[in-house]
């Protein structure tokens, strides 16, 4: 008996570490763990669809206006994103694992906490000084 139940208090403290779970609040998009919960969602979860293509076209939104903000050649990208880039749920799955890596900037704005997973996933060669003559 004892066992049991120390086996059942052990489950439950782990709990919030292995489950994330979207909730309507969610949608409303507070902060980057709410981002992470979107993208985390499991399949079966009856908000799944829904949570994923938000997740996605956030993704997505994010990596476009990063482009848009790069009009000249001599502006240097923020994140470089490899050709062929990631799909979409492989890039929703590696920011989940991102975020409970490092739950220090799941509170910031969705969109910083973002910037930051990319610029860690898929940072921009150094650039190189150019030689004066």
């Amino acid at each position: 008996m004892r066992r049991t139940m120390l086996a059942g208090i052990m489950a439950l403290a782990t709990f919030p570490l292995t489950a994330q779970t979207a909730t309507p609040e969610s949608f409303q998009l507070r902060n980057g763990q709410d981002l992470a919960d979107l993208c985390a969602v499991p399949d079966g979860d009856a908000m799944a669809e829904a949570a994923r293509s938000f997740c996605y076209g956030y993704l997505r939104g994010v990596y476009e206006f990063h482009a848009a903000l790069k009009p000249t050649p001599k502006d240097r990208p923020l994140f470089c994103v490899p050709a062929p880039g990631p799909t979409r749920a492989e890039a929703g799955q590696r920011f989940v694992a991102w975020s409970k890596a490092n739950p220090q900037f799941m509170g910031e704005p969705a969109v910083d906490a973002l910037v930051r997973f990319a610029v860690a996933n898929w940072p921009c060669a150094p650039a190189t000084a150019k030689k004066s003559k």
